[in-house]
């Protein structure tokens, strides 16, 4: 993902408390709180850091961290289609 965003992007910036979002599978549907608890510190650091595009490598943590972070999170292909356009 750093490689990919390296090439497409003027600054990629990745929270130091960037790490597994809890969201497995469904388990983030059925118990929200392990997302939100797995996901508190890094929202929090996302919030700080003024981003303009936030991209995660699978569908589950695009849903987690977005919910978490209020931030439209998607896929790091998905960037770099629209930066190969």
């Amino acid at each position: 993902m750093m490689l990919i965003a390296a090439e497409i992007a003027l600054e990629v910036e990745v929270p130091v408390d960037a790490g597994c979002c809890g969201f497995a599978g469904d388990r983030g549907m059925l118990v929200p709180e392990l997302t939100a608890n797995a996901t508190a510190k890094e929202a929090k650091e996302v919030d700080s850091l003024n981003g303009s595009y936030f991209a995660s490598n699978n569908q589950p943590c695009q849903i987690a961290l977005t919910g978490a972070t209020g931030n439209q999170y998607r896929s790091i292909f998905e960037a770099w289609l629209w930066s190969v356009r």
